[in-house]
């Protein structure tokens, strides 16, 4: 490809996975296919560490036991847009200059963690330092005792290698954040 349509190719909006018809969202299929697939699909209510979760670790409705995939996929892409559109404020918000690929890390790191303030340094990390953060995020504390899980091991593996990938588009850039 031509060097002078590469930031136009980098910078579109592309679709979401596979789309329930009618539903229609912006974002790239890549991250929604990892996602879904470490998020792995339960139709049963489960216990998840700080909320119930159901379907795709999306939060269960108050009551609610059972859903079915269709349901649970439509959440889970409902949610991974407001997760990426917030990726995308904070990247504004900070000054990073993030390529797809580094959204998409940042947008599955925030389905399941919830936020990217605390990977980022609230916005004070270069990008090498959040690809070293992402990985520290694999504990979970179950009756006191915190431990490396290795499902969330695995992910953040994943989304650290994805957000490398991102940072190959910007050999010899290196922002450096914080005063």
């Amino acid at each position: 490809m031509p060097d002078k349509f590469k930031d136009a190719v980098e910078k579109r909006i592309l679709v979401i996975g596979k789309k329930p018809k009618g539903f229609k969202v912006e974002g790239d299929p890549a991250v929604t296919d990892m996602i879904l697939r470490h998020e792995k699909f339960s139709p049963k209510s489960y216990s998840d560490y700080k909320q119930t979760s159901i379907g795709y670790g999306t939060k269960a409705k108050e009551g609610e036991t059972a859903i079915d995939e269709k349901e649970a996929r439509k959440r889970a892409v409902e949610r991974i847009t407001e997760d990426r559109e917030a990726v995308l404020e904070g990247m504004k918000k900070w000054g990073y200059d993030w390529t797809p690929s580094q959204v998409d890390a940042l947008t599955s790191f925030r389905y399941n963690i919830g936020n990217i303030g605390g990977v980022t340094g609230g916005g004070k990390r270069s990008d090498s330092e959040i690809a070293e953060s992402i990985l520290l995020y694999n504990k979970v504390t179950k009756d006191g005792v915190t431990s490396p899980l290795e499902g969330l091991t695995k992910r953040r593996v994943d989304e650290s290698n994805l957000f490398k990938k991102g940072m190959e588009h910007k050999v010899g850039v290196e922002i450096v954040r914080g005063k």
